[in-house]
């Protein structure tokens, strides 16, 4: 009898060990989504190359994209600096934070 509460109480504790480890993943794990229908290209800023997306382009397909996530302005958000590379990305790296604070904001699309 005393012998399975030892076994009680270690197996709680590896429980509660185990949730711990759990919750510290998902605070650390990033939603990604993409449309499946095509790769989203990356986005640096003024195309240099003939492979270079147009911005008006990007910013259509990024729409388009953010549409299939769900209502989370974080996850927008983190999609977007996902598929920046410099300058665009040290370009909104750079701007105040009421500036970036959301996905419309980032590639602006209130313009």
């Amino acid at each position: 009898m005393h012998k399975e509460k030892g076994e009680n109480l270690q197996l709680k504790q590896q429980l509660e060990h185990n949730n711990k480890i759990i919750e510290q993943l998902q605070k650390s794990t990033k939603t990604v989504y993409v449309a499946k229908e095509r790769p989203f290209t990356k986005l640096s800023g003024r195309p240099e190359k003939d492979k270079d997306p147009i911005i008006s382009d990007w910013l259509e397909d990024a729409r388009e994209h953010l549409v299939t996530i769900p209502d989370d302005e974080k996850a927008n958000i983190d999609f977007l600096m996902q598929n920046l590379i410099s300058p665009a990305k040290d370009e909104i790296r750079l701007r105040p934070f009421l500036e970036r604070d959301s996905a419309a904001k980032n590639v602006a699309f209130d313009s």
